[in-house]
Order: C-alpha cells, then sequence, then structure tokens
C-alpha cells in the first residue's frame, strides 16, 4: 500500500467507517451517532458518477432521511469544482485537519521513554480511554473492521495515558491520544505512542499516519519532531440549515 493521497483518505474511512453508510458512485457517504466527523460525513473523492451538483443533491437526501444535515470532507485533492458548488449552496467552512505520516521505525528511532513509565498493549478498550471517550465517540472509533490495539501508560501503578491504533495492511493509525490532565508533562503521551509502534512493528507495518488539527500547533510540533511529515489535509464543509 501506497503514500499516495487517496490512499489516506480511504485509510481515513476504513479507520472510522460510520454505522451506516452509503455511496453515490465513488463519494462515501458515512452516518453513525453524530460525535465525530469522519464517521457522520461523506468523502467526496473519486467520480460519483453524476454531474456534481446532482451528486451533491443525492447526498443531501441520504443525510435527509437520516435526518441530520450533510456534511462533505473535502481533501486537498478533492476537485475544485466540488468546492465551488458546496460554497453556491452556502456551506459553513470548519478548520483543517492535516494528516501526517512517517515510517514506523524511524520515528521509534527517535522517542526515548522516561524512566518510571510502564506501558500495556491490549486487544479491548481499557477504562481510561473509555473514561476519556464520550461513549458515542467509542462506539464511533471502534466500528472499524480492522485489527485495533490499545495501549496504557502507568506511573506507580496510576493509569496516566492511553491511546489506540488501528492496523491496515502496512499502515498503521494512531487515534485518540489522551493523557490524565492532572499528569500532564511527565511522558505519557510519549510512552503509549511508543507501545503501540513497538505492537505496530511486531505487526510488520512500515508507515505510521495520524491528523492532528492545524491550529492544535503543539501537537504538531511534537509529530514533526518525531518525524512525522503533512502528506494531506481536510476540512469539513457544514450544509447550512
Amino acid at each position: 500500500m501506497g503514500l499516495g493521497v487517496t490512499d489516506f483518505a480511504l485509510a481515513t474511512d476504513r479507520a472510522t467507517p460510520g454505522l451506516d453508510r452509503g455511496a453515490v458512485g465513488a463519494w462515501i457517504l458515512r452516518h453513525a451517532l453524530g460525535e465525530t466527523g469522519r464517521a457522520n460525513s461523506m468523502t467526496a473523492h473519486g467520480d460519483p458518477g453524476l454531474p456534481i451538483a446532482e451528486a451533491i443533491d443525492r447526498a443531501e437526501a441520504w443525510y435527509a432521511d437520516r435526518r441530520r444535515p450533510a456534511i462533505v470532507q473535502l481533501f486537498d485533492e478533492t476537485p475544485a469544482p466540488v468546492g465551488d458548488e458546496l460554497d453556491r449552496r452556502g456551506y459553513e467552512t470548519g478548520a483543517i485537519t492535516d494528516v501526517l505520516a512517517a515510517p514506523v521505525a524511524a520515528v521509534r528511532g527517535r522517542i526515548v521513554v522516561r524512566d518510571g513509565l510502564s506501558t500495556v498493549v491490549d486487544l479491548d478498550l481499557p477504562p481510561f480511554l473509555g473514561d476519556q471517550l464520550s461513549p458515542a465517540r467509542a462506539r464511533e472509533m471502534q466500528s472499524t473492521a480492522l485489527a485495533t490495539r490499545y495501549a496504557t501508560a502507568t506511573i506507580g501503578g496510576a493509569v496516566v495515558g492511553g491511546g489506540m491504533a488501528i492496523v491496515d495492511g502496512d499502515l498503521v493509525g494512531v487515534f485518540a491520544m489522551r493523557t490524565d490532565p492532572q499528569r500532564q508533562g511527565l511522558g505519557a503521551g510519549t510512552a503509549v505512542l511508543a507501545a503501540l509502534l513497538d505492537s505496530a512493528i511486531a505487526d510488520g507495518v512500515t508507515t505510521a499516519w495520524l491528523q492532528v488539527e492545524a491550529a492544535n500547533e503543539r501537537a504538531a510540533s511534537w509529530y514533526e519532531r518525531l518525524g512525522f511529515e503533512r502528506r494531506t489535509g481536510y476540512r469539513y464543509r457544514h450544509q447550512f440549515v
């Protein structure tokens, strides 16, 4: 599996496919519990098999049947006429999310886990992450059919951080990185990421990817220091109703 933009658009979909799915040609329609953008939006990627305006009409009708306004996930490479049509319809524009990727081994080689931190990798959602995520978000994140790993970090037996990884061929996506708000700055996130990458390496994965809001400069800088590079980005366009 390569590192093309289309791969990341489809990897995003495979990682959070939603609970109800539809299609307009190659466009993917997802619907779930309304918590995450990924599980509740349309990816206007590829050929819808219809003129763009008609394709968007079909998508809007699909979401209307579910009593939801349409949300469109536009990647950098989505053809400009799609965005132009959404502008014409008055769709609201959300913030940019960057998709970053890097070789797993190279990132892991830059990580140093602080003394005193222990990690555990499991196949089940740990209570810490269950508490950090809303029930709806947790269910949407668990909607994938791909292999999922969860990691938690502890200090002195107390859980201080957690995260999840989704294995997709030779890709591993890192999601839901959370640190106990009272234990910030102790290296919990670093330990969790290291554990998730170690598990991915054991699975033969070569490339790690993740998503970070462009406005979250602190997180983006940390990932960039570890060797992650921007591959693409997307923003959500919300139907105005």
